[in-house]
């Protein structure tokens, strides 16, 4: 009987971590959002960081990862910038923002001299959308970050061009 007990509190005290923590999670990512609509970028990733950390197997690990890796790279923490991207990347393959990712790689790469990976990264760009232009002159591609920026990707008949906010970041001839 005492087992029996025991276990059933167990069980209620784990439930309500469990959905204590989930909350947590998710006003970190809300206070993230918050904080960068109100163009406070450092406490945004205050409380990315705090998610990263505190929030393993949630599903808005991706987003948050993304939005992490912009901020280093805004911050030219291209180091851990171009960690939060790699995990990105090889978790969460099928992320709406990979591409812009890959990008963000790509002037890091650039950036440090790595013209073997920065050739990898473009054959991978290049190649990520399959693109057909037959009755028209390019093909568009958005996302907008936590952090609220604009990404905006178009494929011409013979180079990819990468929007920031409207303004041009990268261009990548083929």
């Amino acid at each position: 009987m005492k087992t029996r007990i025991f276990t059933v509190v167990l069980m209620c005290i784990l439930v309500l971590f469990e959905t204590g923590f989930c909350q947590d999670c998710g006003t970190d990512y809300k206070m993230a959002v918050q904080a960068a609509k109100n163009k406070e970028m450092d406490l945004s990733y205050l409380y990315l960081d705090s998610f990263l950390t505190g929030c393993p197997g949630s599903r808005l690990r991706d987003r948050v990862l993304f939005a992490a890796g912009e901020y280093n790279f805004e911050t030219n923490n291209f180091r851990q910038a171009a960690t939060n991207f790699v995990e990105l990347i090889d978790n969460y393959p099928d992320f709406k923002g990979k591409l812009f990712a890959l990008v963000y790689l790509y002037k890091i790469a650039e950036s440090a001299g790595q013209h073997e990976l920065q050739e990898k990264l473009k054959t991978e760009i290049v190649t990520f959308k399959r693109v057909s232009l037959l009755f028209r002159n390019s093909q568009k591609y958005v996302y907008k970050s936590p952090l609220l920026k604009r990404h905006k990707v178009e494929y011409y008949i013979d180079r990819v061009e990468f929007y920031l906010d409207g303004e041009s970041f990268a261009q990548i001839p083929f």
